[in-house]
């Protein structure tokens, strides 16, 4: 489901089994596991990128970082919420208006 199942780095759309999940900035050099750290990437790409940033590898990143901070479970939540507006005050959706952020994703969504 994350990204799509398309790499990230170059784009190939494949099968969950032909996917990893890779860390921007590598574990061994900080990196954590944050959803804003971790993106898909194809065995290939993983391979290759190794131990290094996007930038070092010269591999640049599909999606912005931008929609990367997004939580992937309000995310989640807030898509399945636009169908049943009842959710929305469980969600706190009525107290904190999230159209803003919605909006960034659904246009990142709209431009991979």
């Amino acid at each position: 489901m994350r990204d799509k199942f398309r790499c990230q780095y170059c784009g190939e759309k494949k099968a969950a089994a032909a996917l990893t999940l890779d860390h921007i900035l590598p574990r061994s050099r900080g990196g954590d596991n944050s959803p804003v750290n971790i993106v898909t990437a194809c065995i290939n790409c993983n391979n290759r990128k190794s131990n290094r940033t996007p930038g070092e590898a010269r591999m640049p990143l599909l999606t912005s970082q931008s929609a990367l901070r997004v939580k992937l479970e309000r995310v989640v939540l807030c898509h399945y919420a636009e169908a049943r507006a009842e959710w929305r005050k469980y969600l706190f959706m009525d107290v904190h208006d999230d159209r803003e952020v919605m909006e960034k994703v659904h246009n990142e969504q709209r431009r991979l």
